[in-house]
């Protein structure tokens, strides 16, 4: 499924190669937009075969200093789910939505947290929320989104910024950061987008901002 987007704004437009162990396992393709009112948004189409055929489309909403206003996740595998995350001051409240029901979840996580999910956006919005100098760590609250299930589930993670790099990608080479998060590895250019992690293989890059 492909975003469609007026271009009005477009950043960035991004496509990965998704790795499992050392198998394509897929491609998700990102669009990053600065908004009219000076904060992000973010579009993900997520195609997955493997370790299973799955198919996710993401919208994130993040301010100027890249916290996350709102995620709308849908799921269109079998069975399809939808849901809604709005992140307030003091917590997150998720809106899960089935073929049989409508689920209610908060969390008492506000706009500090960062969004954990199995995608190459929630890393692009850690890097650039946090904005961490060479070699200096942090850990910091989550909100881990799980899938299929799409619950909102409170965690803990450590990002580090372990230096800088020269990156050759499929796509180009690049000057980037290295960074550790969690317990994966991977590289941001000087436009906050990342060019290789430990899962994914850039393969297509348009910086147009």
């Amino acid at each position: 499924m492909c975003a469609r987007l007026d271009n009005t704004g477009l950043l960035a437009d991004v496509t990965y190669a998704v790795l499992h162990g050392q198998a394509d396992a897929g491609r998700e393709r990102c669009y990053l937009h600065r908004r009219a009112d000076s904060g992000y948004w973010i579009t993900s189409d997520l195609d997955l075969t493997l370790p299973a055929v799955q198919t996710v489309h993401l919208q994130i909403h993040a301010a100027s200093d890249w916290r996350i206003e709102s995620l709308k996740v849908r799921w269109l595998s079998d069975p399809p789910r939808d849901a809604t995350y709005q992140v307030a001051s003091s917590a997150w409240k998720a809106t899960i939505v089935t073929h049989e029901t409508t689920i209610e979840r908060s969390l008492a996580l506000g706009r500090e947290a960062l969004a954990d999910f199995d995608s190459i956006c929630s890393a692009i919005l850690a890097v650039n929320r946090l904005k961490l100098a060479p070699d200096e760590k942090r850990h910091v609250d989550t909100v881990r989104i799980e899938w299929p299930r799409l619950e909102p589930v409170p965690s803990r993670k450590q990002i580090e910024h372990q230096g800088t790099e020269h990156t050759a990608t499929p796509a180009g080479q690049f000057e980037t950061a290295r960074y550790r998060w969690g317990t994966h590895h991977l590289w941001v250019d000087t436009h906050g987008i990342v060019v290789a992690a430990d899962h994914y293989r850039l393969v297509e890059y348009h910086w147009l901002g």
